[in-house]
């Protein structure tokens, strides 16, 4: 009896393991958030920011408005002007996910964390990517 107990749970461990492993992996960026920062269009990029959002970029860390959020990225876009977007790793559960991503430019490659939350942005981190 307790072989077959034992094996029972083992099971019913697996498969909700599986399940959860396959939502989290159900999980993606909004489309409209990598076109955005794939095209450099911080006004488009800005539709998907909460209200505030925290921004870290390049090591300054801000806590600003949507619209200083928008200028802070198209100053960003326009400094380092892209070649080339590609998220390499998504996660999160339920209504909170995140996205790992790297951003290249003609001379640089930076490593991009973006927070969602609710489908709203809530904190863009971006980082030079020393391993490239």
């Amino acid at each position: 009896m307790s072989i077959l107990r034992s094996a029972l749970v083992s099971m019913f461990v697996l498969v909700v393991s599986l399940h959860l492993a396959q939502a989290e992996t159900n999980i993606s960026l909004p489309s409209g958030i990598t076109a955005a920062i794939n095209k450099g269009d911080a006004a488009s990029l800005s539709g998907f920011f909460n209200s505030s959002i925290d921004l870290v970029i390049l090591g300054r860390e801000s806590m600003c408005s949507k619209s200083q959020a928008e200028q802070i990225m198209r100053d960003f876009f326009n400094k380092y002007p892209n070649q080339g977007f590609e998220v390499l790793f998504e996660g999160g559960k339920e209504n909170s996910k995140y996205a790992i991503g790297k951003y290249t430019t003609a001379n640089q490659v930076f490593r991009v964390y973006i927070l969602i939350k609710a489908q709203i942005i809530h904190q863009i981190r971006i980082e030079k990517d020393d391993a490239n």
